[in-house]
């Protein structure tokens, strides 16, 4: 195993494309909370597994919504400034160490944006769904989003491991 704090990743078009993903997502959370946040009109807060809201409260309540994900968004930021301190189980070889740390900022990435435009989607159709505009959820959103965070955790796990026992 080798010391690999001294390695750097640039981001790359790609990077900076999920980068922007996460900010859009963050920002389409924070949005509705600003703009519902003085409204009178009951606003959903809960939605069961068909997306049917199942319980609803005061506008204002978006903004927990939107401060999850801001938390999120900083967090997984920071993470990514952090991440020599990751390390597996059997060490990085010289070989190996740059797509080893690659996969996993992209896993950082990858999750960055997709836990914000899960967050996104729920702020903005509670906003339509207290105007009236829909009754629910997309049917798909819950069952895709579980799938596509459970896919990117499994695929990137694999791939991490698949690179940490190159030699």
């Amino acid at each position: 195993p080798m010391d690999n704090k001294k390695f750097i990743l640039h981001r790359t078009v790609y990077d900076w494309l999920l980068e922007a993903i996460a900010f859009l997502g963050m920002a389409s959370t924070v949005i509705p909370a600003c703009y519902m946040g003085k409204s009178a009109n009951p606003t959903p807060v809960h939605f069961n597994f068909r997306g049917e809201p199942d319980a609803w409260g005061n506008a204002s309540e978006l903004e927990h919504l939107a401060i999850i994900s801001i938390i999120f968004y900083i967090l997984l930021t920071a993470i990514e400034f952090v991440y020599p301190i990751f390390n597996s189980l059997t060490g990085s070889t010289e070989k190996n160490v740059l797509l080893v740390k690659r996969a996993q900022i992209r896993l950082i990435r990858h999750l960055k944006a997709l836990t914000t435009l899960m967050t996104a989607n729920l702020a903005v159709s509670s906003l339509l769904i207290s105007a009236g505009k829909t009754s629910n959820l997309a049917p798909y959103a819950l069952p895709l989003s579980m799938a596509l965070l459970t896919g990117l955790l499994i695929y990137y796990i694999l791939k991490i491991y698949r690179l940490h026992n190159k030699t």
